[in-house]
């Protein structure tokens, strides 16, 4: 936990201390011009799309996985199963 914790700290650390160059400033008018902002925009609005499809379609598959019984049934569990265990092993 330890080393996940330094391999994303210490890019977020990096980050921080060089946005913080110019002072805050150059910082708040970084962050405020209009390309900086419609790039927020972008990704906030792509954000709770992507959240809202996880949602529905997460929610679709487990009820079906507990609900019915069906040919393959296992066989999509286990894709489950390990896109979730590949996700935790990466070190990134």
């Amino acid at each position: 936990m330890a080393y996940l914790s330094i391999v994303a700290l210490i890019p977020l650390a990096a980050v921080l201390v060089r946005s913080l160059d110019g002072g805050l400033d150059a910082f708040w008018e970084a962050v405020t011009n209009d390309q900086a902002v419609a790039a927020l925009k972008l990704t906030l609005i792509a954000s709770v799309i992507v959240v809202a499809i996880n949602a529905v379609t997460g929610t679709l598959i487990a009820w079906v996985l507990v609900r019915d019984e069906f040919p393959g049934k296992g066989f999509v569990n286990s894709l489950i199963d390990l896109r979730s265990r590949c996700r935790r092993s990466s070190p990134a």
